[in-house]
């Protein structure tokens, strides 16, 4: 609580537009409240590196089982993959890749909550836990072809573009299995919709 009120206190010094103000301070109490402690943090930063390695491995547990490319790889690529994500919470409304752009900036996979696809302001897709999304700019180069944006409190785990090409230089079989995969997620995203 004394966080929160120290923030306030500092965005009101700096005379920060009330909209502004306001979505800083849900995402910290939010983030506040639905994050390791620092004490935690700090616990991990004091591991070992074998037993941190066991530790992340065991936190991501869920990232194992809900998306389908993790569970197709072998675990070490899985593990080095894991190693190099970071945690990432989108706002409700947030746009978190923008149409058009030159990259998706990153591969997200999302671990909690609802994200929506938007081609202009039409809403075409709806993504949530175990999806995952800018693989395409990343694998061909290609400019995003989509709007993706928050419609609650999302938790993702994402792979900087950067740590992806690291990645795919080791493990080449990454990219090949993000093809399949997300062809085969497509392919049954088109039967659902003609059944419908």
């Amino acid at each position: 609580r004394q966080r929160l009120d120290q923030l306030k206190s500092f965005l009101h010094q700096k005379r920060t537009p009330p909209s502004v103000s306001r979505q800083v301070l849900d995402y910290a109490e939010y983030t506040w409240t639905h994050s390791r402690s620092n004490d935690e943090a700090w616990l991990m930063q004091e591991l070992p590196s074998a037993l941190r390695l066991q530790v992340v491995v065991s936190l991501q547990r869920r990232l194992f089982t809900q998306i389908e490319l993790f569970r197709m790889l072998p675990t070490p690529t899985v593990i080095a993959i894991i190693l190099h994500m970071r945690p990432v919470i989108a706002l409700p409304g947030e746009r978190v890749v923008h149409q058009g752009s030159d990259s998706a900036g990153g591969l997200f996979f999302i671990t909690e909550g609802t994200v929506q696809v938007l081609i202009g302001d039409d809403v075409v897709a709806h993504m949530h836990s175990g999806d995952f999304f800018g693989e395409n700019s990343l694998i061909d180069g290609t400019p995003t072809t989509a709007h993706i944006e928050a419609v609650d409190y999302v938790h993702m785990m994402v792979l900087q573009a950067s740590e992806f090409e690291s990645i795919t230089r080791k493990y080449p079989e990454v990219r090949d299995m993000l093809r399949f995969v997300k062809r085969r997620q497509q392919q049954q995203e088109r039967r659902a919709r003609e059944e419908d």
